[in-house]
């Protein structure tokens, strides 16, 4: 196959993916039982019914690896020695890193199953490993992953659990630990010490340790500073489920959830000062939400989630100089109800502090501590309920001022920072549309939901704009409305894509208003909408970028060069006479079966070096490639790549034997599809009879003249 269509086939199966197969994430509600499903990771194959059933494809078991960055002599365990080993390949640059893979590695209860010690200026990958029994006792730090002096390496999908530490970093920086799962270790599941900078901590389940679930930890000359901890999932561990502690400042900690911990959700102590922390679902912990002790202060915290923890938050031990909102927002606090304030304002935010938050440092007046000055008001979770937004409106409940207020709504609305409404599951209860957003200007994402369930009337839909400026609308599905999505009443500028608008009852996507204008429509997937796929109405609108479309189930063309683009635009109703010039198409079209082979079928006499021959063409046009085959056991003899359509491929199979038949047929390669010829036969040439004996002289005659 040629490698052109190699690259257009994978380029197909990446949007069958971005458009057909969008993954839904359901609403960030932590009263609901699939508290996994809700906390947004970055790695969506970590969300799971059962979170522990992630299958590692992993050899059998090895001794445990290490390597020496700085090693050198003959028998140096570096990466010039990684390298040649099975399990070690790449070349330690940033587009090509080593990568080790795929192990099972038992560390026996004594070493660190996988060792890199300084490793400062080559790139590396640790993926899709199991390791486990790393260590005894806490001394030396013995862990699945052990890193120490190393930067720029990525640690992902791997399975660190039941050892002492799942992975470890000291003094590492731009490291990357992304969708790993460390469970049941009898320290931590992540830990970070001494001078680790710009690392990311991302996507891991750290649940069931001893201690913490996820822990960065510093020194008064070796901060731990500028690190990223974001969507993990840290519960049920024997202390705290994140723990920030010890000279580690100016860190992110956000989108986690911490639930479950016998002690504390989330915990900072000695210093570990001046970190963001926002956005964290903190429920169901047996002693604090957070807590925050011994000297730690200048931390940020908002629009956090507290739900049902014994104590939500606490201060200790002179650390009281600490924020709970950042200006703008404070945080949920479940215990904070009407009668402890009131929103007289309608901007999602009480009108009262809350004031729940203990601080020895005023034990005897509660209103001299710590106070959240701008907790959020109400419910902030989506439960399936319609969204709709008017942007004329600067409170209330349809304001954007109240929605970023929501947990289903990020973001300021700038080009920046947009709104953005991600992964909610929207039944509009068959009455009016899904999402309803009018007189906005501010920029803003609708993206990775379900709507469903629209009203009956023809304008109702899943998703309407109704007089919206700079809109992105993208992987998301829209299915079983009365329209999947309109756009009407200037309503310009907005991109549409990668969404799947299928099975509304009357059209995909309808502009209704000549004044829409500059709208861009491209990679969706319009199928089996009721009326037609989509209506324009509008002005200047446009159904393709510069290289994609959309794919429509009703389109009927050709592709005759195998681009996956179909060879004719497609037209979309409505008065704008606008058309998709690059619609999405695969027209299916497999190689004629090949004709006039050489030698004939049957044929006899034929040399002990033939040439094999065939014509072969394809409708679709372009080059073939050509495979014969040996009949006899389906034996690939050889192949003639990029034969020019309607032309003869050939292949000579020499070597045959004398008076044997052999049969044999070719497979034709278009690079999407395949055509097997018949099977044909020949026999070769006989060899010639051995001569009778002699008639004259006879055998033995004398005399013979």
């Amino acid at each position: 196959m040629n490698n052109k269509k190699k690259i257009l086939i994978l380029s197909l199966l990446s949007i069958c993916l971005m458009i057909i197969s969008v993954s839904i994430q359901p609403n960030m509600n932590p009263n609901n039982t699939t508290e996994y499903k809700e906390i947004i990771l970055e790695n969506p194959r970590l969300i799971d019914d059962d979170i522990t059933k992630i299958r590692l494809k992993t050899s059998g078991i090895e001794n445990p690896i290490e390597i020496n960055g700085s090693a050198t002599g003959v028998d140096a365990n570096n990466w010039t020695w990684a390298k040649n080993q099975y399990w070690c390949s790449g070349n330690g640059t940033w587009d090509d890193p080593y990568i080790i893979e795929n192990l099972n590695i038992d560390g026996e209860y004594t070493a660190s199953c996988i060792s890199i010690y300084d490793s400062k200026n080559v790139y590396f990958t640790i993926r899709n490993c199991t390791l486990f029994n790393a260590g005894k006792e806490l001394d030396g730090y013995p862990a699945g992953i052990y890193l120490s002096n190393v930067n720029n390496g990525t640690i992902r999908d791997n399975n660190c659990s039941n050892n002492v530490l799942g992975i470890y970093i000291n003094n590492g920086n731009n490291n990357t630990i992304l969708s790993n799962i460390l469970n049941n270790n009898t320290y931590a599941g992540i830990e970070l010490r001494s001078n680790c900078k710009n690392n990311i901590i991302s996507g891991n389940i750290a649940n069931n340790n001893s201690f913490f679930g996820i822990s960065l930890t510093g020194s008064m000359t070796k901060y731990c500073e500028k690190n990223t901890i974001s969507g993990n999932i840290a519960s049920n561990n024997t202390k705290y489920g994140i723990n920030i502690q010890s000279w580690s400042i100016h860190n992110t900690i956000s989108r986690n959830i911490a639930s479950e911990n016998k002690m504390d959700g989330i915990r900072l102590y000695l210093h570990g000062d001046d970190n963001t922390i926002t956005e964290n679902t903190v429920k169901n912990n047996k002693e604090h939400g957070i807590f925050i002790l011994s000297a730690t202060s200048g931390n940020t915290i908002y629009k956090n989630y507290f739900i049902d923890n014994q104590l939500h938050a606490s201060v200790e031990e002179s650390s009281d100089v600490n924020y709970w909102n950042n200006s703008i927002i404070g945080n949920y606090w479940d215990n904070y109800t009407d009668e402890d304030g009131i929103d007289d304002y309608g901007d999602g935010i009480g009108d009262n502090e809350y004031t729940y938050i203990p601080s020895d440092t005023y034990p005897s007046d509660p209103n001299m501590g710590p106070n959240d000055s701008l907790p959020i008001f109400g419910d902030p979770f989506n439960h399936g309920e319609k969204i709709h937004i008017d942007g004329n409106l600067n409170s209330g409940n349809n304001s954007w001022t109240w929605a970023s207020t929501r947990a289903w709504c990020n973001g300021s609305g700038t080009a920046e920072f947009p709104y953005i409404i991600k992964n909610l599951e929207i039944d509009a209860d068959s009455s009016g549309s899904g999402v309803l957003i009018g007189n906005s200007s501010k920029y803003l994402k609708i993206e990775n939901c379900l709507l469903t369930n629209s009203g009956s009337d023809s304008m109702d839909a899943g998703i309407k704009l109704d007089n919206v400026t700079q809109a992105h609308i993208l992987d998301n599905i829209i299915t079983e409305n009365n329209n999947g999505m309109i756009l009407q009443n200037n309503s310009d500028d907005n991109l549409i894509s990668s969404n799947s608008i299928a099975d509304n009852n009357l059209v995909g996507v309808n502009i209704t208003t000549s004044n829409c204008e500059f709208n861009q429509f491209y990679n969706n997937n319009f199928s089996a909408n009721g009326i037609r796929q989509a209506n324009d109405n509008g002005t200047y609108n446009s159904w393709n970028n510069t290289f994609i479309g959309n794919y429509w189930s009703d389109y009927e063309d050709k592709d005759l060069d195998d681009d996956f683009i179909g060879d004719k635009p497609y037209n979309i109703f409505g008065s704008a006479g606008s058309k998709d010039f690059l619609p999405i198409w695969d027209d299916g079209y497999t190689p004629n079966p090949p004709n006039d082979p050489s030698p004939s079928d049957g044929a006899s006499g034929v040399i002990l070096d033939p040439e094999l021959s065939v014509v072969v063409s394809d409708p679709d046009g372009g080059t073939l490639d050509v495979e014969f085959y040996n009949a006899d056991g389906d034996i690939l003899l050889g192949t003639d790549s990029d034969v020019l359509n309607g032309t003869t491929a050939s292949f000579t199979w020499s070597g045959r034997a004398e008076g044997i038949t052999y049969s044999w047929y070719v497979v034709v390669d278009d690079g999407i599809a395949t055509t097997q010829s018949s099977t044909w036969t020949f026999t070769t040439n006989h060899p010639p009879n051995a001569p009778s004996g002699p008639e004259s002289p006879s055998h033995g005659a004398s005399g013979v003249i």
